[in-house]
């Protein structure tokens, strides 16, 4: 693949950090077909790529973050649509193995966190839509780039840890 940049290659742009798993890297990628996009699932052997294109996991994924606990990928990410826009995770179940990794899915999971009104964007309007693109200067009552840290510990069975957005 021709590597234009860090963060850019071909149509994909990088939305999450690599996380290792059986001495590969993957990692989560957008396209920019559309305002929408497809979040897909790219690998490598390397940290600094070249990444292979995986499957399609879901289209109008904004903001992602990616973390492995034990056989599984954890997904924590927001929707461009959501009313307000709000913090989600669902699981990729890697115990199909990595040799059928173009297999694996998203599979939805809860709804992690949603705007209060008076505390994210003061006074904002739960009731607008999550819009594709940039914001601007003035965001509605959204939450966004989640970022999970996980608490030190056994990080192959539980997820805790702080969500960040």
């Amino acid at each position: 693949m021709n590597q234009t940049s860090t963060y850019l290659f071909d149509d994909l742009f990088y939305v999450s950090p690599p996380v290792r798993y059986m001495g590969k890297y993957y990692v989560l990628a957008k396209t920019q077909e559309d305002p929408f996009g497809s979040t897909i699932l790219c690998r490598s052997w390397s940290i600094g790529g070249p990444f292979d294109r995986g499957p399609i996991l879901a289209k109008g994924l904004r903001h992602c973050d990616l973390h492995r606990r034990g056989h599984h990928f954890f997904v924590f990410f927001s929707l461009i649509g959501d009313t307000p826009e709000r913090i989600h995770v669902g699981s990729i179940d890697l115990s199909l193995g990595e040799g059928e990794w173009k297999g694996w899915s998203l599979l939805p999971g809860p709804n992690l966190l949603s705007p209060m009104y008076d505390l994210e964007h003061g006074n904002a309007s739960l009731s607008e839509r999550s819009e594709p693109g940039s914001t601007g200067c003035q965001t509605k009552a959204q939450l966004r780039d989640p970022r999970f840290l996980p608490y030190e510990g056994d990080w192959t069975k539980d997820l805790n840890g702080l969500l960040f957005y």
